[in-house]
C-alpha cells in the first residue's frame, strides 16, 4: 500500500485531469506531465483528486471520513443532508476507486480503499465541523444500534470523545475499558481508562456522581495495572484520591479503594506499608458485613504477611480467605489467589506437601472454570514447591506450563522468574542469570515489583559467581537495604542468604588460582577476602534469625546447612556438627528428603574426618 498505491493515484489523477485519455483502445497523453500536474506526495495527489470532485460527492466523502475508514450506509444516510443523492454519489465514488463496498449483510458497509484517503479527507475538514459531525454520528449510532450497543462501545467512545458530550465519552470509554479487560487486551483497557481519567480530571469541579465514577474507574484501572505489573502511575493516583473517596458516603467503595492501594503497595514491594491499609479496609468490610471486600482483604493480607511475617498470621488470613472465597463461589480471582497464597507461603515455610496440594487445587479449579489465570498461578505454585524439594526438572516443566497458559505480563514474568529460580537452586548459574536478567529488565522497565527484589538478590549471586564480585555484592546489598526500609522480611532473608553464599564461595579453599579472576577483582579481594569467612558466617546467622522470626523454616535449615559446610571446610567439627544436626532436624520435620540426603552426606564426611583424625593420633 505504499509506492503501488501512489502510482495508482497518480494514474487516476492524470485520467481525471484529462492529461491521460483513452483513444482507439490505447492510453495516450494529451500534453506534457509537469511537476505541477503530479504532486510529489501521496497526500498531494489525493488532495488534487478530491478538489476535482463535485460538491455533493465531496461532502458525502467528508461525512464518511468522520465515521471512519469503514462506514455503514445507514449511519451516513442519517447524518447527511444529502440523503436523496447518497446512492448515486457512493456509486460514483466507487467508480473513481476511492471507496468500495465491504459487506452487504447484515448492514451495507463501505470502506475507503486506503487509510490515507480517509485521513486526507478528514484532515481537510475544519475542527469545528468535525466536532459537530462526530457528535451527530455518535447520537445516530446510539439510536440505530440500541439493541446491540456493546458491539459499538469503542466506536461510540471515539466519537463522543471528539464530539461535544464529555459525560457520554467518559461512560463509553470506561465501558470500552471493561470490555477490553475482559478480553485480555490490557494495553487497550489501560488506554481507555487513561482517556476517561483525563476527561474527568479536566472538569473544574466533580459532582458526587462523577466522584463515584472516578473511584470505580480507579478500581478497574488498578486491576489492569496489577496484571501488567505497571504500578508507578496507579499507586500515585490511588494515594491521591483516598481522601476524596472517603467523602462520597459509600463506605464499600472507599474500602475497596483502600484495599487496592494496600495491594498495589504490596506489589510494589512496600511490605510494611501495605498492611495498615489492608487492615483498615478489612475493618470497614467487617462493619458493613461485606463478604466480598472481606475476602479480598484477607487474601491480600495473607500475601502481605507472607512477605513481612509472621507466617502464623499469614496462615490465619490465608485460611479465612479460602473459606470466604468458597462461600462467594463466583469470583475466580479470589479462589485462585487465596489458594495460591497458601501454596506459595507453604513452600517458603517448608511445608511443601500442603503447598503442592493447594497448587494442584488451583490448577484443577482453573481447568473446570476455563480460567487461564487460575491455571497459570497454580502451575507457578507447583513449580515453587517442586523446586524447594529438589525436583528441578519438574519445577521447570511446571513453570513452562504456566508460561504457556499465561495471558498477562504478571503471570508470564512470574513463570519466567520461577524458571530462573529453579536453575539457580539447581546450581545452573549461567542459565539462571540469562533468565533472571530478562525478567529483571522487564521489572525495571515497568517500575519494579515485589518479585524484582528477589530476582535482584539471586542475580547478585550469579553475577558474583560469574566473576563480577563487586557488581554482584552491590546488587544484594541494595536489595537488603530496600527490604530493611520496607519491612519485607522474607526477601530480606533471601538477600542475607544470598550475601552469605557470595562470601562463602569467596572464603572456600581454592584448588588453583585464576589469574584473570584475581586481576578483575583485585581491589575487591584486597578489601573483602581476609574477612570473607566471618562475613559469610554473620550473613547466614542473620538469615537464620530473621527466618526463625517470621517462620521461613526452609531458609532456617538451608542456612544451617551452609554454615555446617563452611565449618567443615575450615576444620571446625563441633560447629559443623551443631549446624548440620540442626539442618537435619528441620529438614526431617519438613520431610524434605532432597536436602536431608545432602546434610547426611556432610555428616558422614564429618564422621569420616573425625575417624581419620582419631586413627592418625594413635601411637604406632
Amino acid at each position: 500500500e505504499g509506492n503501488p498505491f501512489y502510482l495508482e493515484e497518480v494514474v487516476n489523477s492524470l485520467i481525471e485531469s484529462k492529461l491521460l485519455v483513452q483513444q482507439d483502445g490505447q492510453w495516450a497523453l494529451t500534453g506534457p506531465i509537469t511537476e505541477a500536474a503530479v504532486p510529489s506526495t501521496i497526500q498531494g495527489v489525493l488532495t488534487a483528486r478530491l478538489d476535482r470532485l463535485e460538491a455533493q460527492s465531496k461532502r458525502i466523502l467528508q461525512e464518511a471520513s468522520v465515521i471512519g475508514r469503514a462506514f455503514y450506509f445507514e449511519v451516513l444516510n442519517r447524518i447527511s443532508d444529502l440523503g436523496a443523492h447518497l446512492p448515486g454519489c457512493l456509486s460514483g465514488l466507487e467508480k473513481l476507486d476511492l471507496i468500495r463496498a465491504r459487506s452487504l449483510t447484515p448492514d451495507l458497509e463501505y470502506i475507503f480503499k486506503h487509510a490515507l484517503t480517509q485521513e486526507v479527507v478528514y484532515n481537510g475538514l475544519l475542527k469545528k465541523e468535525r466536532k459537530v459531525l462526530h457528535e451527530r454520528i455518535a447520537t445516530v449510532m446510539e439510536t440505530l444500534f440500541a439493541d446491540r450497543l456493546a458491539e459499538f462501545h469503542e466506536i461510540l467512545a471515539h466519537h463522543f470523545q471528539r464530539g461535544q458530550s464529555i459525560d457520554k465519552a467518559i461512560d463509553y470509554l470506561i465501558k470500552s475499558g471493561y470490555k477490553a479487560q475482559g478480553q485480555f487486551c490490557l494495553e487497550e483497557a489501560d488506554h481507555y481508562y487513561q482517556s476517561a481519567y483525563e476527561l474527568l480530571k479536566s472538569k473544574e469541579e466533580l459532582t458526587l456522581e462523577e466522584k463515584t465514577t472516578l473511584i470505580d474507574l480507579l478500581i478497574a484501572w488498578a486491576w489492569v495495572a496489577y496484571l501488567m505489573l505497571d504500578l508507578r502511575q496507579i499507586k500515585s493516583l490511588l494515594a491521591e484520591h483516598l481522601a476524596m473517596a472517603e467523602t462520597i458516603g459509600d463506605r464499600g467503595r472507599y474500602g475497596m479503594l483502600v484495599a487496592w492501594y494496600g495491594w498495589v503497595l504490596y506489589m510494589s514491594g512496600e511490605g510494611a506499608q501495605c498492611l495498615p491499609h489492608l487492615h483498615r479496609a478489612l475493618k470497614i468490610a467487617e462493619e458493613l458485613d461485606d463478604k466480598r471486600l472481606m475476602a479480598y482483604c484477607c487474601t491480600w493480607l495473607s500475601w502481605g504477611y507472607w512477605l513481612c511475617g509472621p507466617l502464623e498470621t499469614f496462615f490465619s488470613y490465608g485460611q479465612r480467605a479460602i473459606d470466604l472465597a468458597r462461600d462467594l463461589g463466583s469470583d475466580h480471582y479470589l479462589n485462585h489467589k487465596s489458594l495460591s497464597g497458601i501454596a506459595y507461603g507453604c513452600g517458603f515455610s517448608g511445608y511443601w506437601k500442603k503447598g503442592l496440594a493447594a497448587g494442584e487445587q488451583a490448577i484443577s479449579d482453573g481447568k473446570k472454570a476455563s480460567h487461564l489465570r487460575g491455571m497459570a498461578i497454580g502451575y507457578i505454585c507447583m513449580s515453587q514447591n517442586q523446586m524447594l524439594i529438589g525436583q528441578f526438572t519438574e519445577a521447570i516443566q511446571s513453570a513452562e506450563a504456566a508460561l504457556a497458559t499465561a495471558t498477562d505480563p504478571l503471570y508470564e514474568y512470574w513463570a519466567k522468574f520461577q524458571i530462573g529460580n529453579a536453575y539457580f537452586f539447581n546450581g545452573q548459574m549461567e542459565k539462571a542469570q540469562e533468565v533472571l536478567e530478562d525478567v529483571y529488565a522487564y521489572f525495571e522497565k515497568t517500575g519494579g515489583c515485589v518479585m524484582s527484589q528477589a530476582c535482584s538478590a539471586l542475580l547478585g549471586v550469579t553475577t558474583a559467581i560469574s566473576g563480577r564480585l563487586h557488581e554482584g555484592l552491590k546488587k544484594v546489598a541494595q536489595v537488603q537495604r530496600r527490604c530493611e526500609e520496607s519491612g519485607v522480611k522474607s526477601v530480606a532473608t533471601l538477600s542475607m542468604y544470598s550475601k552469605g553464599m557470595i562470601f562463602s564461595q569467596l572464603a572456600a579453599p581454592r584448588q588453583k588460582s585464576d589469574a584473570a579472576f584475581i586481576f578483575k577483582n583485585l581491589l575487591f579481594l584486597l578489601k573483602y577476602l581476609p574477612g570473607a569467612f566471618h562475613t559469610a558466617e554473620k550473613c547466614f546467622t542473620a538469615a537464620i534469625a530473621t527466618a526463625h522470626e517470621i517462620g521461613l523454616y526452609h531458609y532456617v535449615a538451608l542456612s544451617h546447612m551452609e554454615l555446617g559446610k563452611m565449618y567443615l571446610a575450615r576444620k571446625k567439627p563441633e560447629k559443623a556438627e551443631k549446624n548440620l544436626l540442626e539442618a537435619k532436624r528441620v529438614f526431617t520435620e519438613l520431610e524434605n528428603d532432597y536436602y536431608l540426603r545432602q546434610v547426611e552426606e556432610y555428616l558422614a564426611k564429618l564422621d569420616g574426618e573425625r575417624f581419620a583424625a582419631g586413627k592418625n593420633s594413635l601411637p604406632s
